[in-house]
């Protein structure tokens, strides 16, 4: 009957105002009626409140900033650092303190709190994965430069691990996987991927992450086998168009410039899709010539051994040396292997 109990609560405080009991005991009513500025008011009187007592107290704090308006930020703050400066294993007080960062536009701390209280208690999912989007999200802010981009997907990996090994939902798997894709942990984001395919998950995006992953790791065909079936899962545009460009990329690690300036084509990069044709002509062009000096090569083979009985005369030196030019000219094209 907390209505009952706020006047005589608030009348004992008045009398007593250092006294701890009746303060917690004050602003637990005063919470529980919805009160958050008076509860954040009454806890400010609370000072040296008693180990046994803390928990309570982290509690109560942590409830007020929630029920609070965003205009008792700075006290909220001042109140949490206070209560963090003896006691920092509360989990509580970290998610108060990131609610509080999020009302200030405080995205760095906001994390980092989010991130320390899933630390200390790695069972509450909630946190763990409000911690992982929070990254994410800033990851793919677009005023973020590449360093930036890479530092957030690498926090949001960090966290997620824990996070999608305990907890492996379809979503989880998702954002851990992209951020350990993102970060160059290809392998780790494979085993995600494949995960949620294990799951009955087989859509376009899952599809094109597993491909991308493979492509890291520099297993080009098997990530155009994921790619291919991306693409044939009716992804929405945008999607497409990253599809084609990691079809691209992984053409152009097999060396397939044909296919792979068609497929950036197909991605509207057309610049690109120049590039590789550019390629492909003169890998053709290249061919062509090692062919012929192959050609050359065996034509003069025979010419040298047709021509014995010319050896010692001047007619011999010329032809020799008129044979090492051409085949010097061709020594590139015999080293290349390909």
């Amino acid at each position: 009957r907390y209505r009952e109990a706020l006047n005589p609560l608030l009348e004992a405080h008045q009398l007593g105002p250092g006294d701890t009991n009746s303060g917690l005991a004050l602003a637990q009513t005063q919470v529980k009626l919805g009160q958050g500025n008076a509860a954040l008011e009454t806890l400010a009187t609370v000072a040296d409140v008693p180990e046994k007592q803390r928990k309570n107290h982290h509690k109560l704090l942590a409830l007020a900033v929630d029920l609070s308006d965003s205009r008792r930020a700075a006290q909220a703050r001042s109140l949490i650092e206070q209560a963090l400066a003896v006691d920092r294993s509360s989990k509580a007080l970290w998610v108060a303190l990131a609610e509080v960062a999020d009302r200030t536009n405080r995205t760095d701390e906001k994390f980092s709190a989010l991130a320390k209280a899933f630390e200390l208690d790695p069972s509450d999912a909630e946190v763990g994965r409000k911690a992982v989007h929070v990254a994410i999200a800033m990851a793919q802010l677009p005023e973020m430069d590449h360093a930036g981009t890479f530092e957030w997907y690498r926090k949001a990996a960090e966290v997620g691990k824990p996070l999608a090994t305990k907890f492996p939902t379809s979503e989880n798997l998702m954002r851990v996987g992209e951020a350990e894709m993102k970060t160059h942990q290809y392998q780790d984001a494979v085993n995600r991927f494949e995960k949620r395919i294990k799951q009955g998950a087989d859509g376009a995006w899952v599809r094109f992450y597993l491909g991308s992953s493979y492509k890291g790791l520099e297993d080009y065909e098997t990530a155009l086998e994921h790619l291919d079936v991306a693409l044939s899962k009716s992804p929405e545009p945008d999607l497409a168009v990253q599809i084609h460009s990691a079809r691209g990329w992984s053409y152009r690690g097999q060396e397939n410039f044909d296919l792979a300036a068609q497929a950036f084509r197909d991605a509207g990069e057309s610049e690109r899709a120049e590039e590789m044709a550019g390629y492909a002509k003169n890998r053709k062009e290249w061919a062509q010539a090692k062919a012929d000096c192959v050609s050359k090569r065996t034509q003069i083979a025979k010419m040298r051994q047709d021509s014995d009985g010319l050896e010692g005369t001047a007619e011999w030196d010329e032809l020799n040396r008129e044979f090492d030019e051409v085949l010097a000219a061709c020594k590139p094209y015999f080293e290349d292997k390909t």
